[in-house]
């Protein structure tokens, strides 16, 4: 997606079956988007890309349990009223940027690394970021805060 804008609002999902670059802006709101196929999915932002999440419960998961990949080398921004969750490995490249706004941000697969900036919060709304399996600071930054 070449400076496009990709917007997926509302309930079911939106599953791709073939590889993603992004290099414009998606936004997940309430809502989710899969990735699926027999081998593997790519799914990667790139520099100036800027993946959103939002709403109540925003989801990106890997349909094939364990086979898709997301590599995110731009902005991910987290702003959920609740739970947003991501439920594939996304390693978080040295240009990459997590930034958790407000609400949760759930990472439930098995290996996270990260070699960018992560930062939980901007001390006005409460955030967090929830690991289920390994968070892998081999470089970077993760801040949190207060």
């Amino acid at each position: 997606m070449s400076g496009a804008t990709l917007t997926l609002t509302g309930s079911g999902s939106a599953v791709l079956v073939e590889p993603l670059t992004n290099d414009g802006t998606i936004t997940v709101n309430n809502t989710s988007l899969g990735l699926d196929r027999n081998s593997s999915v790519l799914l990667t932002n790139e520099s100036d890309g800027v993946i959103n999440l939002v709403g109540a419960a925003p989801l990106i998961f890997d349909v094939q349990s364990g086979t898709a990949t997301f590599t995110n080398l731009g902005k991910l921004n987290s702003s959920s009223t609740s739970t947003a969750t991501i439920s594939t490995p996304i390693t978080n490249a040295s240009s990459g940027k997590v930034s958790v706004q407000s609400g949760e941000l759930l990472l439930s697969s098995s290996i996270h690394p990260n070699f960018g900036i992560v930062t939980i919060g901007d001390g006005s709304a409460a955030s967090s970021l929830v690991v289920s399996g390994q968070y892998l600071q081999s470089a970077g930054v993760t801040t949190v805060a207060l």
